[in-house]
Parts: structure tokens; sequence; C-alpha cells
């Protein structure tokens, strides 16, 4: 009696943090930030510490078509991105207070030996990084406007 006991126990343990971990993954997989530019939605990962801004998308396969990471900054400054350790190329949307103030289109993926850097050639707090042609297809230009839902 006392092993069909604890066998059963030991079940409802089981499925308890089965569904506790069902449920903590599917708030943090809901849980999307949106931005919007020019009406066009991108569900984002939010960057704001130095060590998710180092990583950024770096190791990745993929992204979904408009799915995004957005760089947010403590200050204004000048800042520079690299294609360190991407597997896919991207777009950088350069932001300042809200205001789209330059874009590289097409950057290309580089190993951890990275070549180019890009720069924002003036203060931004803000850096969106898309699928490369994200922002031509959407016809992002320079003065639309960042919205943070």
């Amino acid at each position: 009696m006392t092993f069909h006991k604890n066998k059963l126990v030991f079940f409802f343990v089981f499925l308890f943090i089965l569904i506790l971990g069902l449920f903590v993954f599917k708030i943090r997989t809901s849980a999307k930030n949106i931005v919007s530019i020019n009406g066009h939605e991108v569900a984002v990962e939010i960057a704001d510490t130095t060590d998710e801004q180092y990583k950024g998308l770096s190791n990745r396969a993929s992204l979904c078509a408009d799915c995004g990471m957005l760089f947010v900054f403590p200050d204004q400054a000048p800042r520079s991105f690299v294609m360190r350790e991407m597997n896919f190329p991207l777009d950088f949307i350069w932001i300042n207070d809200g205001k789209v103030v330059k874009i590289d289109e097409n950057a290309l993926p580089e190993g951890a030996y990275y070549k180019n850097e890009y720069l924002s050639g003036q203060p931004v707090n803000y850096v969106l990084e898309v699928n490369a042609g994200w922002a031509d297809k959407n016809n992002i230009i320079v003065g639309a406007i960042l919205k943070i839902k």
C-alpha cells in the first residue's frame, strides 16, 4: 500500500511541476513587447543591459518576419553595432527620442572576427534590429516615428 501511495504522490508532484512549467512558459511567450513604426508592428525583445546588448541576436538561426530586437540605452550617444556571430542579415534602424534618424539596410552576417562596423553617426537612445529588407518593405524612412505599445 505504501508503494502505491508514494507512486501516487510522485505522480501528483510531477503533474503539478509540469503544469506550473507550462504556465510560466505561456506567460513568458505571450508577454510580447510591441513597437510600431508608421503603423507597422514589430514584436520585439528588449535589450537594455550591457550583456543583452553585447549578445544581441548573435548565434540565432533566424528571426520571425515581424520580430526584432529593440536596444534601449539610458542616454543619447553615438552608437556602433557589428554583425558578430550572426547567421542572417539585418536592418539597423537608429532612433533618437522616438524618431528614426538613420537606417542601415542589409547588414551582412559576419563571424567572430567582424570587419564591418555600423555607426549611428549621431546620438541615439534606441536601435531596432529587424530582418534585412523589413525597413524597405514597410517604407520606413528617416523621420518616421517609433511608438512603444
